[in-house]
């Protein structure tokens, strides 16, 4: 690209998926549990005395849309992809 060479690379992402140069969703699971694990740490930081349905409603905004964000492009299809996120959700239950 305009006479240089551009660097090859393992992973990159795009539009907020991680693409691997071997089609693994490893890094991409690992960067949203990573998000997800810092958002229930800021919810039960702060709404540790709320009622259990405000809870339940942060949870469905904060953390549940970033679970299932391109869900259909990078569906978990390894056995320790699909624990990992489901250790997730069962923290944050």
């Amino acid at each position: 690209m305009h006479q240089s060479t551009l660097p090859s690379v393992k992973s990159g992402k795009y539009l907020g998926v991680y693409i691997a140069n071997k089609l693994s969703w490893n890094i991409h699971t690992q960067s949203t549990i990573k998000k997800v694990n810092n958002s229930l740490s800021f919810l039960r930081r702060n709404i540790t005395s709320c009622p259990q349905d405000i809870k339940a409603q942060s949870y469905k905004t904060l953390v549940r849309p970033v679970l299932e964000y391109a869900g259909t492009v990078w569906d978990p299809h390894t056995a320790t992809n699909i624990n990992q996120l489901k250790a997730v959700q069962r923290r944050a239950a």
